[in-house]
C-alpha cells in the first residue's frame, strides 16, 4: 500500500509543436486511426501501466513510452518530466486516458484496409501518440469542469468534488491484484453466498452453462497467461503481448476447448458491442461532453474480441473487479423482476457481513472462557419494547472503548457519478448508504442511552464509541467522501450544522465522527496487528484527521513506519490453491511435470540434510 502521488500529466505541447490540445484535432486524429488496431494498442498500454504488483514502481510508464513515442519523442518527454518535479510526479499514461480512447476510437474510428499492421508505420504511431496525449486534456476538462469556480465556498466545492474525485479514482486506480479479487470472488461465491441463497450453484450454472469452479479456472488462466505477464513486446500481436485467440486454448488444452468457448462468449465484445454498449444511437457530431461515463460495458464484458478472432483483457483492474463480483450479475438481467434482484443483493450483503466476520475474527480470535472476549460478531439485545434486535453487525469491545461495525455492499451507478449536477451523485450516495449511516446513528444512541440491553456488552463501563462504515465498495472511502459521510453521520447522530470534532452523548459518552473503512483495506490489516491494534489505529486517525477530508486508506500509507501493512496469507493461500486447480485441470501433464521436478528438489534437499 502506497501513497498516490498526486501527478502532472504531458500536454501534447510538450511533445508535438504546433498540435492543439482540443476536441476538433482529436476528432480528426481519431478518424484516421484504425479501429481495431487501436483498441488493441489501448488495451496492451493499459495491461502495462496497471500493473498492481508494485504501484510505486516507474517501469510501466516507461515500458508504455517505448511502445508509442520515438526516440526524438522521448527525449522531449524527459525535458518536461525534468522541468516539473521528476519522474515521480509526471505521467504519461492513464487508464481513465486509455478508456476514454476506447470509447472514443468505437465512436469515431473505423477499420481500415490495412488494419492489423497500420501500427507498423511510425507516422501512424506519431498520429496515435498526439491523441493520447490530448485525450489526457480533454478527459481532465470533462471530468473536473466547473468543480473549481472562484467565488465558491469551500465546502460547496468539496461537494462539487466529490463525483469527479470518485471518476478519477475509479479510472486511474490500480486497484487490488488480480489474483487477490479472484480469490475473494471464489470464497464468498463458494463459502459464503450459499448459505445465504442456496440455489446460487445450480442457477449460475444454469444461466451461463458453467459451474462456479469452472468460471474461475477460466479466470485464473487468462490471469496467469494474459494479465500478469510482460505485454510490452512490439506493437503487434504474437507472444509477451497480452493477445490470445480461442484456437490456443483449444490446442493446449482440448479437453477445456468447450469451457473456454462458453466462457469467451460470456465475458468477450466486438468492437461493433463496444459502440452500441456505450453509444446506442450514434449521435453524428459528438461533442466533447458527450462521452458516456459509464463503465459497465468494460465490467459486462472485459474482453475485446476481434472479428479475426484475436482477444485481449481491455481493462486488469475491471477485471479484477469482474473477478470479485461477477457471478453475482451474471445471475440478474434487466428483466429480472425487482424482488428477486433485491433478494439476491440481500444474499450477497449478508454473505459479504459474515466473510467481514471471519476477518475479523482471524484478527481478534476467540481466548477462551476465561479470558474476555474482545470480539462480538452478530451483536444482539433487546429494544425498549423488549423485542429482539440485532444491535450491531461486530463490536469490538477496549472496556472503555467500543468499536461499532456496521457491513454495507452496495454499487453506486456510473450515471450518477457525473450526472446533472453535484446533488445528483450525492442524493444518489443518500440512497443508497444512508440507511446504513441512520442505523449506525441510531445504535449508537440507543446504546449510550441505555435504551438497546445487550448482555454481550457492558456499556456502564464504555466512555468512547467509534462508529465504523466498513464498505465494499472502496471508492466511497476515498478523500472528501470520507469528510461528506462524517457530515451526514453527524447530521444523523445530533441534527444541525456539521461540527468537527465528537459529539457527547448522555454527558459521558464521546461519539466520534464515522469512520469509513474498505473492505480491501481491513483485508490488509488482518495480517497486520502485529505492529499496531485496529483499535489504536482508528484513534489515531480520529485525532490526526477529525474533518475526515483525508481517508483511512491514505492516512494508513503516508504513515506506513507506523502502520506497516503485511500481505494477506489467508487470500495469498487461496490463491495458490486455485492456481494448483486450474494448473492441474488446464494442463495436467505440464502440471505434473512441474510437481515431479518439485518433489525431487525437496527429496534432494532432505537427502543432503540427512548425509549432513
Amino acid at each position: 500500500m502506497k501513497h498516490p502521488s498526486v501527478a502532472v500529466y504531458v500536454p501534447v505541447s510538450a511533445v508535438f509543436d504546433g498540435v492543439d490540445a482540443d476536441f476538433p484535432t482529436f476528432k480528426r486524429i481519431l478518424k484516421g486511426l484504425s479501429l481495431t488496431d487501436t483498441l488493441f494498442l489501448c488495451a496492451r498500454l493499459n495491461l502495462v501501466i496497471s500493473k498492481a504488483d508494485d504501484p510505486g514502481s516507474k517501469e510501466p510508464q516507461q515500458q508504455a513510452v517505448q511502445m508509442v513515442f520515438s526516440a526524438k519523442e522521448i527525449e522531449r518527454l524527459n525535458t518536461f518530466t525534468r522541468d516539473h518535479g521528476g519522474i515521480d510526479h509526471v505521467r504519461v499514461f492513464f487508464r481513465g486516458q486509455m478508456l476514454e480512447m476506447i470509447r472514443w476510437a468505437c465512436c469515431l474510428c473505423k477499420d481500415l484496409p490495412d488494419d492489423g499492421s497500420t501500427f507498423d508505420s511510425p507516422g501512424i504511431r506519431r498520429e496515435f501518440a498526439k491523441a493520447v496525449l490530448i485525450a489526457s486534456h480533454l478527459y481532465g476538462q470533462r471530468v473536473s469542469r466547473d468543480v473549481f469556480d472562484e467565488g465558491v465556498e469551500v465546502e460547496e466545492r468539496r461537494r462539487r468534488a466529490l463525483g469527479p474525485i470518485r471518476q478519477i479514482i475509479s479510472e486511474s486506480k490500480q486497484g487490488i491484484p488480480p489474483y487477490m479479487a479472484a480469490a475473494r470472488g471464489h470464497l464468498l461465491f463458494t463459502k459464503y453466498f450459499p448459505s445465504f441463497y442456496p440455489n446460487f450453484a445450480r442457477e449460475f450454472e444454469q444461466r451461463i452453462g458453467l459451474t462456479v469452479d469452472e468460471y474461475y479456472v477460466c479466470m485464473c488462466t487468462m490471469m496467469s497467461r494474459y494479465i500478469n505477464t510482460p505485454v510490452h513486446k512490439g506493437i503487434g500481436g504474437g507472444e509477451g503481448t497480452g493477445i490470445f485467440a480461442l484456437r490456443q486454448f483449444e490446442e493446449a488444452a482440448p479437453h477445456m476447448g468447450e469451457i473456454f468457448r462458453k466462457y469467451l462468449a460470456l465475458e468477450s465484445i466486438s468492437a461493433e458491442g463496444l459502440r452500441r454498449a456505450f453509444w446506442g444511437v450514434q449521435p453524428k457530431e459528438p461533442d466533447e461532453y458527450a462521452l458516456p461515463q459509464k463503465l459497465k460495458p468494460f465490467r459486462q464484458t472485459p474482453i475485446f474480441r476481434a472479428a479475426d478472432g484475436r482477444s485481449i483483457v481491455m481493462d486488469p483492474v475491471l477485471y479484477a473487479d469482474k473477478a470479485a463480483i461477477g457471478p453475482l450479475f451474471h445471475l440478474l438481467s434487466e428483466n429480472t423482476p425487482r424482488k428477486e434482484a433485491n433478494r439476491l443483493f440481500d444474499a450477497f450483503g449478508d454473505a459479504v457481513e459474515a466473510y467481514v466476520c471471519d476477518v475479523l475474527r482471524n484478527m481478534y480470535p476467540d481466548p477462551g472462557e476465561e479470558l474476555a472476549k474482545r470480539l462480538i460478531c452478530d451483536v444482539h439485545g433487546k429494544d425498549e419494547a423488549g423485542n429482539d434486535i440485532q444491535v450491531a453487525d461486530a463490536c469490538l469491545n477496549d472496556v472503555i472503548d467500543l468499536t461499532v461495525l456496521e457491513v454495507k455492499a452496495v454499487w453506486v451507478k456510473d450515471d450518477k457519478v457525473l450526472g446533472d449536477g453535484p446533488e445528483t451523485y450525492l442524493n444518489h450516495l443518500r440512497e443508497k448508504y444512508g440507511k446504513g449511516i441512520r442505523q449506525l446513528a441510531r445504535t449508537v444512541t440507543m446504546l449510550a442511552q441505555g435504551r438497546y440491553v445487550t448482555d454481550e456488552l457492558d456499556m456502564p463501563q464504555v466512555r468512547r464509541i467509534i462508529p465504523v462504515l466498513i464498505v465494499y465498495d472502496d471508492l466511497v472511502a476515498t478523500p472528501v467522501s470520507t469528510h461528506f459521510f462524517a457530515s451526514e453521520f453527524r447530521a444523523a447522530l445530533a441534527p444541525g450544522q456539521y461540527e468537527k470534532g465528537p459529539v457527547i452523548l448522555e454527558g459521558r459518552i464521546r461519539v466520534d465522527p464515522i469512520i469509513v473503512l474498505a473492505l480491501s483495506d481491513l483485508e490488509h490489516l488482518e495480517y497486520s496487528l502485529e505492529h499496531f491494534s485496529l483499535a489504536g489505529l482508528l484513534k489515531d486517525y480520529d485525532s490526526d484527521r477529525p474533518d475526515r477530508i483525508e481517508s483511512l486508506h491514505n492516512y494508513m500509507a503516508s504513515n506506513l513506519d507506523k502502520y506497516p501493512c503485511q500481505r494477506n496469507e489467508r487470500l495469498r493461500a487461496h490463491v495458490a490453491e486455485m492456481l494448483r486447480a486450474t494448473g492441474r485441470r488446464v494442463f495436467p501433464d505440464e502440471w505434473k511435470k512441474r510437481e515431479e521436478k518439485e518433489h525431487e528438489e525437496r527429496d534432494d534437499v532432505h537427502g543432503k540434510g540427512h548425509t549432513a
